[in-house]
């Protein structure tokens, strides 16, 4: 028993990457799962922008607990992109400087599309256990519920 758990402590932690190319862009946008506990299923979670072959930006994302791993991704009317994930935390993502900027939205406890958001998919588990991105043709928008 005492080797069974040495071992399985001795692994390297489980680490994911989804990836999305922006539309018209150089840009490329990922959700990173890092594992956070040794025999739990919790992430520590980042969502990374790249331009090129370079980092342009990382931001620590709010930590998935258990179960709440999903990113969604909405096209706002002014063309940026909007990040909303677990947390009330949402990201504003701007084309044209490569940015991203950190917000909290305190209205509610699920937090979802602002108007003039369009979906265009999310960084989640697909059927298969497999964290990739999902396009909004593969599957409709699932509401992040806060704690």
């Amino acid at each position: 028993m005492i080797a069974l758990i040495a071992c399985s402590a001795s692994e390297p932690p489980t680490e994911y990457t989804a990836q999305y190319r922006l539309p018209g862009s150089a840009l490329l946008l990922s959700v990173e799962l890092h594992q956070s506990h040794p025999f739990l299923a919790e992430y520590d979670r980042s969502l990374v922008l790249e331009g090129g072959a370079r980092k342009l930006v990382e931001i620590d994302l709010f930590p998935d607990t258990g179960g709440y791993a999903l990113v969604n991704l909405y096209r706002s009317a002014s063309g940026d992109y909007v990040v909303r994930t677990q947390g009330n935390h949402y990201y504003i993502l701007t084309l044209a400087s490569g940015s991203i900027t950190p917000h909290e939205d305190h209205t509610g406890l699920v937090t979802a599309r602002a108007a003039g958001e369009e979906f265009v998919g999310a960084f989640d588990f697909d059927a298969q256990r497999g964290w990739r991105f999902i396009s909004a043709a593969e599957r409709s928008e699932r509401l992040i519920v806060s704690e």
